[in-house]
Formats: C-alpha cells, sequence, structure tokens
C-alpha cells in the first residue's frame, strides 16, 4: 500500500489502526529509514502502546534451534525492566499449610531426607554414649521402617502408573504427546513454562498500563535464511494450534523488512517456482505495508531540520532532493539523519555592487529609471547589495554539503549522477522550485553583468537607455523579478535590494507555470552546480562552516 497524498505516519496509522491488522509486514529498502520511522511513530505513541523491539541480526551466531530461545531472553530482559511488571506483595500461607503442601508434592524427598537422619542418628551420640551402645535395634528398627516406606511409595507409584497406562485412551495418549512436544526445547511447537510466563506477564503489562503490546521485530531481512524461516515458522505454527492471534499474546506484531530481499531469500532457499506470494501472505493479516521513504525524507526535513531551514519551500525542494539521492543509491537515509547539523543562520552579505556598471559610457552619471520615467533608485544613490536571507536555499545548500561530508563531495557526486533512467520530479515542485532556486540561480549567473540583479535593459541606441524589471530565465521559461521598488518606494541602499522579492514571491499562490521545462532533474542539477560554483567562490558556504576536501 503505498500512499502518496498523506505523510507516512498517517498511512501508517491507518494501516496500523485497522483492528484486522494483527500481523503486519513493514516493507521499505535497506536505508530508507524504516527503523528511523517507526522510532519516532512509536515514541508519539509510548502512552498508548508498549513497544517491544527485537533485533535479531545478533542471533546469527547461535544454532537455528536456538533462535526462540534468544527471543524468549530478549523479551525476558524488557519484562524485567517495566515498571507494570514490578513485583506485587503476595499473601502468605501459615506454616502448617506450607508444610502439607511440601509433603504432599514431594513425599519422596520427604523419605529420602528421614534415611539421612537415621544415617546420621546411626553415627552419633546420646547423653555421652553411642547410639549403638544404648539402642541399636531402636535405630535399626527405624531404619527398617523407612526402607519399608521407601518401598511402599514405590510400589503405590508402579501401581499408579500401571492403571493410567491401562485407562489410557488414543485421545491421552495424544495429549501426552502434544505435552512433551510443546516443553520440548527447539521444538516449533514450544509452549514451555517460560513461554507460557511470559505470555502472562505481557497481559500484566497490558492491564496494569492500560496498553496495548506490540513486538517489533527489526532487520529482519539481514538474518541468516535459515533464521528467517525459523522465525516465519514458529509464528505461523502458533496461530494455527494454539487458536490466537499472535506468539506471546501480543496485539500486534510487526517484521520490518524489504519485501523484495525476503522473496529472493525464499527463491534462493526454495527454486524460484515455489510460490513466495502464497507462503508470504500468512505472515500479514491483509496486505504489505510498503514504506514510502519519499514522503518519510519530507517529514524529517521538516521536522528535524526546521531549526536550520526556516523556508517551508526550501525544505520540501531539499526533500525532493535527498528522495532522488535515496532512489538512485547515493545516499541511505540512516547516513541522512546521523548528521547533526548545527545551527548557523547568521547573514552574509554579497556587495555592495556598482548600479550603473554596466550602462554604455555615456549614461553612467544618468539616474536609472524605467520607460516611463519613473524612478526607482533613490537620487545619489550608486550602489547596492544582497544577503543571504534573500536566498533561503543556501542553508539547504549547506545541509547537503554536510551529509555528503563537504563542498567537493557533494559537487563530485553531482556530476556523476548517471540520469538515464531518470523519472522526473512531480509538477507540485515547480512553484518551490521558482521561489527558492529562481533568484539564486538569477544572480550566480549574472556575476559579470551585476547590475541585472537590479534591472533589465531592454535596449540601448546610444542616445536612451530603456529599462524593465530584472528578469530571469528559469526552467527554459523567462520571468520578472518582483523587486518592490518604485517611484513612490525608492530604494535607498541601506537594506537589501531583494528584500522584498521573497514576500512577493510567497504571496504569490498561483505562480504561472505554463511553459516550463519541469521534471527534467538532468537540467535541474546543472542549475544547482552553476549555484554551488557561485557560493563557493563568494565564500558563502565558507561562511556557513562548509569544508572543501579539493578532491
Amino acid at each position: 500500500m503505498i500512499i502518496k497524498t498523506i505523510e507516512p505516519s498517517a498511512a501508517f496509522d491507518i494501516h496500523f489502526s485497522n483492528p484486522s491488522n494483527k500481523r503486519i509486514l513493514f516493507s521499505g529498502k535497506f536505508g530508507s529509514g524504516k527503523t528511523y520511522f517507526l522510532k519516532e511513530y512509536f515514541e508519539a505513541k509510548k502512552d498508548q502502546l508498549n513497544t517491544f523491539w527485537l533485533s535479531p541480526v545478533k542471533y546469527s551466531v547461535g544454532l537455528n534451534e536456538d533462535i526462540f530461545e534468544y527471543i524468549k531472553f530478549d523479551l525476558a530482559l524488557k519484562l524485567i525492566g517495566m515498571p507494570e511488571f514490578a513485583p506485587s506483595l503476595k499473601s502468605r500461607f501459615g506454616e502448617d499449610l506450607y508444610m502439607y503442601q511440601f509433603l504432599s508434592n514431594q513425599p519422596q524427598a520427604a523419605i529420602d531426607t528421614l534415611l539421612l537422619l537415621i544415617e546420621t542418628m546411626a553415627k552419633g551420640t546420646i547423653d555421652g554414649e553411642s547410639i549403638e551402645a544404648k539402642g541399636l535395634s531402636i535405630v535399626a528398627g527405624a531404619k527398617s521402617v523407612a526402607i519399608g516406606l521407601m518401598d511402599y511409595y514405590q510400589k503405590y507409584k508402579n501401581f499408579k502408573n500401571s492403571i493410567d497406562k491401562a485407562s489410557e485412551t488414543h485421545s491421552d495418549l495424544f495429549k501426552r504427546y502434544l505435552e512433551d512436544s510443546v516443553l520440548k526445547k527447539g521444538s516449533i511447537f514450544e509452549n514451555d513454562l517460560i513461554t507460557q510466563t511470559i505470555k502472562s506477564a505481557i497481559e500484566i503489562c497490558k492491564q496494569q498500563g492500560k496498553k496495548e503490546n506490540v513486538l517489533i521485530i527489526d532487520d529482519f531481512d539481514r538474518l541468516d535464511p535459515e533464521h528467517v524461516f525459523r522465525i516465519l515458522n514458529i509464528l505461523s505454527v502458533h496461530n494455527d494450534m494454539f487458536d490466537e492471534d499472535n506468539k506471546f499474546g501480543f496485539d500486534k506484531i510487526i517484521i520490518v523488512c524489504d519485501y523484495d530481499n525476503i522473496a529472493k531469500i525464499y527463491a534462493y532457499k526454495y527454486g524460484s517456482e515455489t510460490s513466495f506470494s502464497g507462503y508470504i501472505s500468512k505472515f500479514f493479516s491483509t496486505e504489505v505495508f510498503h514504506f514510502n521513504n519519499k514522503l518519510a525524507i519530507q517529514q524529517f526535513c521538516r521536522l528535524d531540520l526546521g531549526g536550520v531551514i526556516p523556508d517551508k519551500d526550501s525544505q520540501d525542494v531539499l526533500g525532493m532532493l535527498l528522495a532522488y539521492f535515496v532512489e538512485k543509491n547515493i545516499l541511505t537515509m540512516r547516513e541522512i539523519i546521523k548528521v547533526k547539523i548545527p545551527t548557523n543562520l547568521t547573514s552574509y552579505q554579497y556587495g555592495p555592487y556598482n548600479i550603473l556598471e554596466n550602462f554604455p559610457t555615456v549614461y553612467k552619471d544618468s539616474r536609472p529609471h524605467f520607460r516611463d520615467n519613473k524612478y526607482f533608485i533613490g537620487e545619489g544613490v550608486k550602489t547596492f547589495f544582497v544577503t543571504s536571507e534573500d536566498y533561503p536555499f543556501i542553508h539547504a545548500i549547506r545541509v547537503l554539503c554536510l551529509i555528503f561530508g563537504d563542498y567537493d563531495l557533494l559537487k563530485n557526486r553531482i556530476e556523476k549522477i548517471d540520469h538515464s533512467k531518470d523519472t522526473g520530479y512531480d509538477k507540485e515542485y515547480v512553484p518551490k522550485l521558482i521561489k527558492t532556486l529562481m533568484l539564486l540561480l538569477h544572480h550566480a549567473s549574472n556575476q559579470s553583468e551585476l547590475s541585472r540583479l537590479c534591472f533589465t535593459i531592454e535596449s540601448d541606441n546610444h542616445r536612451y537607455v530603456v529599462l524593465s524589471r530584472p528578469s530571469t530565465v528559469f526552467l527554459q521559461k523567462k520571468f520578472f523579478i518582483e523587486t518592490g521598488w518604485s517611484d513612490g518606494n525608492q530604494y535607498t541602499g541601506d537594506v537589501s535590494y531583494y528584500k522584498n522579492v521573497n514576500k512577493f514571491l510567497n504571496l504569490k499562490d498561483d505562480i504561472d507555470i505554463t511553459g516550463t521545462a519541469y521534471g527534467n532533474f538532468k537540467s535541474l542539477f546543472n542549475e544547482l552546480t552553476i549555484i554551488l560554483n557561485f557560493l563557493d567562490g563568494s565564500g558563502t558556504l565558507q561562511h556557513f562552516g562548509v569544508t572543501k576536501s579539493s578532491i
């Protein structure tokens, strides 16, 4: 089940909360962030659920028949530390009841103890004289009685066994056989005292804490093939034999793996002609939950990187790029989430630049104005500047550099991407790309004509210059940049020239994307390379703590 329209937590919530889903197969590729997602999901639900995590990779060194004992060990260890399972006070019996219970349950032990006492007495003394001297016949008589009692007890046991055997029906024989099977260590039918105790303890935790119990078996497809199918078979046999939903009485069991990997392991072990779908279907209740790591990465960017990338559109574009890197096996989700990104949101200034730098010589002293003679630059203002705050995606690029290791490693990996099998990005990202990358690319592409950041020279016939708003080509479409400066709101040079651009872009929810060449990752990465070169050459990345390896 792949749901693309909602966040992964909401998608899984629908699947998990389905009462029919007692057994869940949670599938996702290696490194896609399955464990990270599930830990975050269940951490948010810790007041409603008890989670028992097993990572059976460590069982690989053990024998196949011991696997289930390892599982019981891990569960017992978890239960001991749970407050719901704290030992409670037990009522005490009177001494007479304790003695009665002891003798009635262990008669042979009582007789053995009596014999031992008699042997001891035979070697002792009474009133300073040996027992042999005072009453050997008494001791011998007592010993004879004890031996007689032992013999009588043995005859009783033999008689009882003969009666039981004579009266045993076929049903009794089968029951005894089944009882022996469930007590046998290593049996797939095993249901011994420890197993039953674990089940009872899990039920106690449920009743005490008013929480359902969930068993999560992680990294399942990283096990030895023999271990994989042994665990699956034990879980399956339990469901069939004991007429219960799950082993140990868990409300839900989640197996975390890559479905395709399990299928390959199955084909390797049993042959490609054997039906895997028929075999695996018994291990999940309704359908496989296919984890959509693209949505998970998007969620990670919004929740975990919000402090270092305040701009939501930049978070989403970064999420799209990271998902692409994961899909191309350039990164894993583990590599993404393990990086600690320090907060560094200080501003970096570009400029001041000469406003009239690219004017024809004859007009160097002119005051720029639009074709309607409306002045947008304050009188006497000769320079302008912009800042990194005008380009919020710079912080996303900083995060990319830190995830890859440094600037050079990121740039090198981007340049070596094979785009031959690209599927392209969705249309919904085009407005986000325009808002986050267009202005930054415009700056990066006009290093030799910096006045183009302020305006566009439409014509020059050496008699007059026609100016218009700055324009740029992005995704193969021409866009005009709304700076907000006008005759009534002239630029005075004391703030960034692009101070108002993002405000206009963010307010414009209906950006016209007709005619844009969207969806092409190769073109997008070419533009990203231009931006990287600019950020490196301008010292921006170094300002934000990004290093170079010069590979």
